[in-house]
């Protein structure tokens, strides 16, 4: 898997990284959508994604998307 360039100058080899973006969610099963701010940390060695922890700015919108809430 190659990673698009601006990703590829972002995250180093080995280190933990960050992404912050703004998002909207379509939740399959209900419907919903859901707008909101999400903050990807990464790591990545040998060319491929090692670890990968999102973190929601408001988890009980997202399982409130889902129909889980």
């Amino acid at each position: 898997m190659s990673l698009p360039g601006r990703f590829r100058d972002l995250l180093l080899p080995g280190q933990l990284d960050h992404v912050s973006s703004d998002v909207r969610f379509v939740a399959r099963e209900t419907g919903r959508t859901l707008e909101t701010a999400v903050v990807q940390l990464i790591r990545v060695r040998g060319g491929r994604i090692e670890e990968f922890r999102p973190f929601y700015r408001d988890p009980a919108a997202v399982r409130g998307a889902l129909g889980t809430a």
